[in-house]
């Protein structure tokens, strides 16, 4: 049986889940060393 994808998380989900502050973890994505993405109209 195939795997199911792994669900999206959001920046407050990562921020819990790597005990550092929200704007640590935009600057790292915005750097481009976390990969995300944004979903329209959330």
């Amino acid at each position: 049986m195939p795997e199911k994808p792994n669900p999206a998380l959001t920046g407050r989900d990562v921020t819990a889940y790597l005990n550092v502050d929200e704007k640590t973890i935009y600057r790292i994505a915005q750097q481009r060393e976390l990969p995300g993405f944004k979903v329209a109209g959330a």
